[in-house]
This record gives structure tokens, sequence and C-alpha cells, in this order.
């Protein structure tokens, strides 16, 4: 279950089970995380104190909407480039992505302790961020058996209408799966199903991937939404993974 904390941020019941496993997707109650393209540390430290996770131990990546995925061993960088996904397998190093309509997706394989976080926009899950997510665990010696996933706060296909074309790209590319819902003549992109479902196509439990039904844009007294919210206008929540 998806639930908000006394201290003002949202976590995943079933990941807090985890010893030792930190995680949590924060709200306007922190501000914005990112602003003109650069991390707001001060109010990075606002929400990563309610964590209780030291700043320097943070890294995110640099977000280009692809499917590039980085193992990470170490904190000295703190920001990746040309990359959408992190994986690391050492404690005190934490992984963040920032988004405001896109998919936060958390990855935790609970027998090697592995985590992973990646970005996944329209263009990355279509380039297969998601996909090659799972593929760098397996690689890492993890069973697709053991990852458990949660997917963040992200638009809705209650308000996600996109253009036909679109429509046509993801029915084009995911051939088995149901990409959308029509109302009015407009076409709502289901990003959140497909995400989902691609992640079942690549081996991971149905019962073992965590959706949250919050959409951004029906949200924004909690969380910062693109479409809500305009290109002007609009922040940016942050969600981080580590172990400590």
């Amino acid at each position: 279950m998806f639930k908000k904390s006394k201290k003002g941020y949202y976590f995943w019941e079933e990941f807090s089970k985890f010893s030792g496993l930190v995680h949590g997707i924060s709200t306007r109650y922190f501000g914005s995380i990112k602003n003109n393209g650069k991390i707001n540390e001060k109010n990075l430290k606002r929400f990563l104190d309610a964590l209780r996770v030291d700043i320097k131990s943070v890294i995110f990546s640099e977000q280009v909407h692809g499917s590039r995925v980085i193992t990470i061993n170490d904190s000295k960088k703190k920001f990746i480039l040309n990359a959408d996904g992190l994986i690391t397998n050492k404690k005190k190093v934490f992984l963040g992505v920032v988004t405001a309509d896109c998919l936060p997706v958390i990855f935790y394989d609970k027998k090697s302790e592995m985590v992973g976080i990646a970005h996944a926009g329209y263009k990355g899950v279509l380039k297969g961020v998601l996909k090659n997510m799972v593929l760098s665990f397996k690689k890492l010696g993890c069973d697709v058996e053991n990852i458990l996933v949660a997917i963040g706060p992200a638009i809705g296909v209650c308000c996600y209408d996109v253009f036909h074309e679109r429509i046509k790209m993801f029915e084009n590319a995911f051939k088995d799966i149901k990409t959308h819902k029509t109302r009015n003549g407009k076409y709502f992109l289901d990003l959140k199903n497909i995400a989902r479902q691609s992640l079942i196509a690549k081996g991971i439990s149905e019962s073992n991937i965590e959706v949250s039904d919050i959409c951004t844009k029906d949200n924004i007294k909690d969380f910062f939404s693109f479409r809500g919210e305009g290109p002007k206008n609009f922040g940016e929540f942050a969600t981080i993974v580590g172990r400590i």
C-alpha cells in the first residue's frame, strides 16, 4: 500500500518491511527538488533529512528520456550523464530521480538487496528503459522472481490525452498490451499499465509489482505536474531509494 508519512513524504508499506532499505517520494511540502534544470539542494536536503539520508550519498541520473542503465559502485559522482536508470548493490549509496508526470520506478531484489531506480517517461518506456533495468539486474546475478517493483505517482490514463500517432507508436511496440482508453473522441495513454505489463513480460511476477493510483495532474495539491501546471510553472518531486 502507498501511504503518506507523518513527515510529509510518501512510501510503500511493502518496501518498508525490509531492514535497511530506505525509500521515499517527496511532495510539495518540501518544495521543488529541481529548478531551471538544477537540483535545489536546500529543498532536497529538507526531504533527505526527513528520510535520514545524507545528501552527500545521493546520486541522480541526467534523465535524457532514453534507455541507458548504469551500475553505481560509489557516491563520488553526484550526476550520471546520459542515463535514465541507476542500479547499485552498495550500502550508503542512494539513487534518485525527479519527475513531474513521468513514471518514477523503484526496483529491489529481496535476496541480493540490490536496488535500482528509473525515470520512465513515454519516450523511455518506448525505448525500453524498464526492460533494460530488468536485464541489468539479471546480468548482475539477480533472479527475476526476487525482484520487487514500485511505480510511483505519475500522470494517469484519466488525464494523459495524446495524439493518435503516439498511440500507434505504443500499439506497434507493445502489441499484446492494452495501451490506452478513448473518451469523447480523444485518446488517453495508459503509461502505468504499459509499464506494469511490460515488466510482467520480462518475468517480474504480477504480485511483485506495486502501482500508485495517484495521478499527478489530478493531485497538484501534493505533487508537481507538467500537464497540470504548464511548462513555465511546474516543479519536480524526487524519488529516492538506497540501503543503510
